[in-house]
């Protein structure tokens, strides 16, 4: 993988100030000197409205997420190779990312357009990214929701035999509980998003 630009030093920077000052304890995170890195990650991409959430999680997969809550709604997911993948959505963006115990930083680029940097930091509490697929009334919806650290929300409704994307409800942050699933509403029902653990 190329060196990432120097500008992202500076994005990370950007992301962790957006976080809250008083965080609970950081997700588990599983590392062995210079081995695979097993954690959750969420942030900004700056230069644009979304959000991005990535997990590496112990078989040695990257999952990820980057939406916008409005057309934007990415999904990620392939192997690491010494903690670096290059990813393409069904859309065609590409996300490439390195992962550290400490931060996830790549790069996002939308399809047909410029890459945009970006600096994951450390999920920690309820934050991460939350999903889930289901069928009602005969369609067939995947629910993506990123919760960004400082408990913001964003996530997206893909109808996925139409393609169509619309922004997913927020969800109570009391609802936010790791260990159950949590329904999202859908056009005439709900689908059932848990927490993706690393």
């Amino acid at each position: 993988m190329r060196r990432l630009p120097a500008l992202l030093a500076t994005t990370l920077a950007v992301v962790a100030a957006c976080t809250s000052a008083r965080q609970p304890e950081p997700a588990p995170t599983t590392t062995t000197g210079a081995g695979p890195v097993v954690a959750s990650f969420v942030g900004g991409v700056p230069g644009s409205k979304a959000v991005v959430a990535v997990v590496a999680n112990r078989d040695g997969v990257a999952v990820a997420f980057v939406c916008n809550g409005r057309g934007l709604a990415e999904r990620f997911r392939g192997r690491l190779a010494a903690n670096h993948a290059d990813l393409v959505s069904d859309r065609g963006a590409r996300l490439q990312v390195m992962v550290t115990p400490a931060a996830a930083r790549g790069l996002f680029t939308p399809p047909g357009q410029r890459p945009l940097g970006f600096a994951a930091v450390l999920a920690v509490g309820s934050a991460g990214y939350w999903q889930g697929r289901g069928t009602v009334a005969g369609r067939r919806y995947h629910v993506g929701l990123v919760v960004l650290n400082d408990g913001r929300q964003c996530g997206a409704v893909t109808d996925l035999a139409s393609g169509t994307i619309r922004p997913a409800p927020p969800a109570k942050p009391a609802d936010l509980d790791q260990r159950i699933s949590l329904p999202v509403p859908v056009a005439g029902g709900h689908v059932m998003v848990r927490w993706v653990a690393a």
